[in-house]
């Protein structure tokens, strides 16, 4: 294949471009008016920035911008504004609820301290009134105490003269002539004369159903009651079997014999204590007198007569005053 090119072929066109000429002069005394000179301008149109436009426009971008910012700002600020707004709102609200509950719980508890001052008020009354009841009523069991033992002794000076006879059987259609024969045979059985004109009065007391009612006689002086409870005593002291102690058969009563028992006649209060209170004595063998029972009370059996144990205690035993003239 041939390596050889056809050059070009020269156009016949006027080529519109200069045409370069190293010699200027001669350039200048051409005739050049055959050259059609026109000047290629690219058309203005009104889109094309200029650069005044252009630096209009960077204004125009920068304020859109910096409004669009600040819009925006404004809007977050507002919201912000509301946020806090709502939240000041609660916050105050609130604020309002507490102060008025802080006000209910100080006005609740000025009413607390009120009644705790009226209560604290009412116990100090009470117990002032207490303290005043307690020395009254230790006034009152004083008192009474004392008219008690005032009654007692009046009692006892009232029953001074009588005597109680236990354990004789009733008659039917029982009448004071014969309780009154009833003590002049005791009488004379125990070796006391006693006649119907020394008696002030006699009668039966009330007991239960099935019990047999003891017999108060009260004589006309203090001497013959002493003498009839001496002469029982040295009557009874002198027997050395029960059997032979006054009964009813030795008194002229028919039936089952019984021991009779004759005693001053005490009232009932005097009588429980004397019985609490000879329960807890007993008394001394050697020296017959009355002492306080022993720690050690073991019982134990000698001689044929019981005794307490070999601690003996000699401490005496001291009778209350209304005792102390009673006959046991």
């Amino acid at each position: 294949m041939s390596t050889q090119r056809t050059p070009p072929k020269l156009s016949t066109t006027a080529v519109g471009h200069t045409q370069s000429e190293s010699d200027l002069n001669a350039l200048q005394q051409c005739d050049v008016s055959f050259v059609n000179i026109t000047r290629n301008k690219r058309p203005r149109t009104e889109l094309a920035p200029s650069p005044a436009s252009d630096s209009h426009g960077q204004k125009h971008d920068i304020m859109e911008l910096l409004t669009n910012w600040k819009t925006e700002l404004d809007t977050k600020l507002n919201d912000m504004f509301i946020k806090q707004n709502t939240l000041i709102s609660k916050l105050s609200t609130d604020i309002s609820e507490l102060k008025l509950q802080n006000y209910k719980i100080q006005k609740s508890n000025d009413e607390i301290v009120q009644s705790m001052e009226f209560i604290n008020n009412q116990y100090e009354e009470l117990k002032s009134g207490l303290t005043t009841l307690q020395k009254e009523r230790l006034e009152q069991r004083l008192c009474i105490e004392k008219l008690e033992r005032n009654i007692q002794d009046l009692q006892l000076k009232s029953r001074s003269s009588s005597i109680e006879i236990r354990n004789v059987p009733q008659v039917d259609k029982e009448t004071t002539s014969d309780l009154a024969k009833t003590i002049c045979v005791i009488g004379d059985t125990v070796g006391s004369v006693i006649t119907p004109s020394d008696l002030r009065d006699i009668y039966r007391l009330p007991s239960k159903p099935g019990s047999t009612r003891p017999i108060v006689a009260e004589f006309q002086t203090v001497q013959m009651k002493q003498k009839t409870i001496a002469a029982v005593r040295d009557f009874n002291n002198s027997k050395k079997t029960v059997e032979e102690k006054l009964n009813t058969g030795l008194i002229n009563i028919s039936g089952k014999r019984q021991p009779v028992y004759v005693a001053d006649h005490l009232p009932a209060i005097i009588n429980d204590e004397a019985y609490i209170i000879m329960k807890s004595v007993y008394w001394d063998i050697e020296s017959t007198s009355p002492v306080s029972p022993p720690d050690n009370h073991a019982q134990v059996r000698g001689g044929g007569r019981q005794r307490y144990g070999t601690t003996v205690h000699t401490q005496p035993f001291v009778l209350p005053s209304y005792l102390k003239r009673l006959h046991f």
